[in-house]
């Protein structure tokens, strides 16, 4: 887990925590990014980190996360 305990992320999957994503209607709801590798022999824990922290900044920045 990351030091901000946004980023949880091994060799083949991570999961993200977009700050500020809220649905009006289900306050009560967390928005998670995830990303999982399913290739034999590939398990790359700094590539999953680097992944999950640009892939969950851009839902950050997204229509997905409303301001």
């Amino acid at each position: 887990m990351s030091s901000d305990q946004k980023y949880l992320h091994s060799g083949t999957g991570a999961v993200g925590r977009p700050a500020g994503c809220v649905d009006s209607d289900h306050p009560q709801q967390k928005l998670y990014t995830v990303i999982q590798v399913f290739a034999v022999g590939r398990d790359d824990k700094s590539t999953m980190k680097q992944l999950i922290t640009d892939y969950t900044t851009t839902v950050e920045k997204s229509a997905a996360c409303p301001p």
